[in-house]
Parts: C-alpha cells; sequence; structure tokens
C-alpha cells in the first residue's frame, strides 16, 4: 500500500553576495566556452517526445504543448549514507560558469554532507487518497541513475533564471553549487523481479562504458525563490514508483536546479585526462531538473557504477557498495531561462568570442584566465 509521507525540511545553503558585473562577466565566459565544445545528439533534447500518459477516471490529460523537455526522466534521489568511491579531480564548464580543479568528495569524507543516488521515477499528477486526477509521466531510460558527489566548486554570483515544467513556472535565483552527478549503473540485489522497473537494476556483468547510457552529467545549485511564481510553495501531491517501492507524497517548495555539465578529468598538474563530457545541442534551456523537497524512507545497500570507479584501462564501472537511507528530493526535467540583471548591458551572441573575459570589482582588475578548448568526443 502506498506511504503517505511529508516533504523534507530545507536544506542548507550558504547564498553569496549578489554582484552585477560578476554575473554579467560569468555570463560571457560560460558562453564562450560552451560555444566551442561539441555536443552529445544522442542525449535528451527538447525535441524527443515527452513520456505521458493519461489514467483511467484522469480529470486532466496530458498537455497538448509540452511543459518540460523529453527524454529525460524525472529522478527521486537519496541520501547516501556511505560509499567507497575515490572521486578524482575535475574541470567543469557549464553555463554559470568554468570551474578547474573541483575535488568531489565520497560519502566518507567529513565534508560530504549531501552525496545522492537518484532513481529513474515515474510520476502521475494530483494524486490524493483514493482519487487520480493527472496524468503519469514514465521512465523511460530506466538504467539510467544519477550518482551525486558532494564538490567544492564554490560560491559564485547569484543569478536569477525562469524555470518551467509540469508544476508551473516561476522565477528563482541560482546560488551556490552543491553537487556533480554522474551518469551510472545500479544493481540492487534485492531487486523484487516482478517489478515494473526491475530492469533498472542492471547486473555488474553487463555494464558497459555508462557513456552508453545517454544521460547527461549534471551540476546542481541551490535555488531560493527570487519572486513569488505559479509553483513557489505550493504542495503537490503526486504518486511515485521506483525501483524501491511506491508512494504518494506531498511535494515542497524547490530545492536545487541541475543544469547540464561538460566534465572533464585532469591530473595534478591539470592536465586533460581522457575524453570530455558533452551536452546535449540545447543544453542552455532543454534537459534541465529542478528538485522539489519530498521525504520517503527506505533504506537499501546497492552497487553503483560509473566513470569513477572505471580503471585507466577500461571504461567499464566496477561496483561500488553504495547505503541509501532516505529519499528527499523529487527532481522534475524542467525548461530554463537565464534573466540578465537589469544593470547588465545586452551583449549579442556573436559577440561572444572566445577572448579573454575581464571584471572589474572593487577596483581591481582582474583576468578570467579562458578555459582550455575542450574538442574531444566521447
Amino acid at each position: 500500500m502506498p506511504h503517505l509521507v511529508h516533504w523534507a525540511r530545507s536544506r542548507r545553503t550558504s547564498p553569496p553576495v549578489a554582484n552585477v558585473v560578476a554575473v554579467a562577466a560569468f555570463t560571457v565566459a560560460a558562453s564562450f566556452a560552451l560555444s566551442s565544445l561539441p555536443a552529445g545528439a544522442a542525449q535528451p533534447n527538447a525535441s524527443t517526445p515527452v513520456n505521458c500518459t493519461t489514467p483511467p477516471n484522469s480529470t486532466h490529460s496530458c498537455p497538448s504543448t509540452p511543459t518540460q523537455p523529453g527524454g529525460l526522466d524525472h529522478f527521486l534521489c537519496y541520501q547516501v549514507s556511505s560509499d567507497q568511491f575515490t572521486p578524482p579531480v575535475v574541470d567543469l564548464t557549464d553555463q554559470f560558469g568554468v570551474h578547474d580543479g573541483v575535488q568531489p568528495l565520497s560519502a566518507s569524507s567529513h565534508r560530504a554532507w549531501d552525496n545522492q543516488l537518484c532513481n529513474p521515477v515515474t510520476k502521475t499528477l494530483g494524486v490524493t487518497p483514493g482519487a487520480v486526477t493527472g496524468p503519469t509521466y514514465g521512465v523511460s531510460n530506466p538504467a539510467a541513475h544519477l550518482y551525486c558527489f558532494t564538490d567544492n566548486t564554490g560560491a559564485q554570483p547569484a543569478v536569477d533564471v525562469s524555470v518551467q515544467n509540469q508544476f508551473g513556472t516561476a522565477v528563482l535565483e541560482v546560488r551556490r553549487s552543491t553537487r556533480l552527478c554522474l551518469p551510472s549503473w545500479k544493481f540492487d540485489p534485492n531487486q523484487n523481479p516482478s517489478d515494473p522497473l526491475a530492469a533498472g537494476s542492471t547486473a555488474p556483468t553487463s555494464w558497459t562504458d555508462p557513456n552508453n547510457l545517454n544521460l547527461n552529467h549534471f551540476q546542481c545549485y541551490a535555488v531560493k525563490d527570487a519572486q513569488r511564481g505559479d509553483f513557489s510553495f505550493k504542495p503537490h501531491f503526486v504518486q511515485l514508483g521506483d525501483e524501491f517501492g511506491t508512494y504518494t507524497v506531498a511535494v515542497g517548495p524547490p530545492r536545487e536546479l541541475c543544469a547540464p555539465v561538460i566534465k572533464q578529468l585532469v591530473n595534478a598538474a591539470g592536465a586533460p585526462v581522457g575524453a570530455a563530457s558533452t551536452i546535449n545541442s540545447d543544453g542552455l534551456t532543454g534537459a534541465h531538473l529542478l528538485c522539489y523537497a519530498v521525504f520517503v524512507y527506505h533504506p537499501r545497500n546497492v552497487l553503483v557504477g560509473n566513470q569513477f570507479s572505471a580503471t585507466a584501462a577500461s571504461a567499464v564501472p566496477t561496483a561500488v557498495p553504495v547505503g541509501v537511507r532516505f529519499a528527499d528530493q523529487l527532481c522534475v526535467p524542467s525548461f530554463k531561462t537565464v534573466i540578465p540583471p537589469p544593470d547588465a548591458p545586452e551583449v549579442s551572441s556573436t559577440l561572444l568570442l572566445p577572448l579573454v573575459g575581464v571584471v572589474f570589482g572593487g577596483g581591481t582588475l582582474a583576468f578570467m584566465r579562458r578555459r582550455r578548448r575542450l574538442t574531444a568526443q566521447q
């Protein structure tokens, strides 16, 4: 029988001080960095169909105009109590900035307060006890999980974004980074073979390169409401089903925005190691995840594999034991656009050439080192 649970309390955030000039500079730097990077055409994007069906006795049907990017599943994210990963140093590039020398953290680190395992999950909108009123969004890629590492990217200038999904549209303020999420395989030795999503539990002997999961890497950022929107602080009841069980939950306010990110492994000298990951061609606006507060208690021990558990000689990851406790976020596929600061000059995209960005702040002239061009394909 589905469990009735409530949404979790607000997670910890540390908002940086906003700086209009720095925001503009970061936007310029990210734009020219992304313009020089290859696109992964096989990844989800806005033109991919949305997996949505109308259940019996539903009072609402699937929207004729998609309110979310297609091809990207919902994810139910569980707090990790333990793992045995040893993450390498990486360089990260997304639309919010360029971050070199980032150290993702294993759950065993005393500084890793929020590692997560995210399962693809089915979701039915408008569920109250004994009533189903909304459409069901299914799982298109049950084997593709996300494993998220706390990272030390640090603070960045705050920026406002407009986000749209099934719950509505709202303006949110993007704050500091929280986690780096990698496409990952997962195996649950206690998986019920009759479960509808049992195919998502894949034995390690069947694992291949995680790139074959056709799922982006994501960099997640804490968010807060910049102004009231359709889904701001408005709970929604939904029914969720993943490989661990079926739950009816109340969805709380948005907590994090996860944006597609380019990830490049580097060595101790900062030189690239292997090929960089890629993002889908509409990564600036489509195929994002907006994560809302929920609470589902379902501890489980599983095996996880991703690029951080693969050896230098093979792209196939080894299995890492992972302990999960409770789910505290539901991540919903979402469209996103950046809202330019009101005092920032408008710059044509044709002028965002790969030149050195200059930041003026506090009377100091600082040159932003241009990120090396990542031309390697997956």
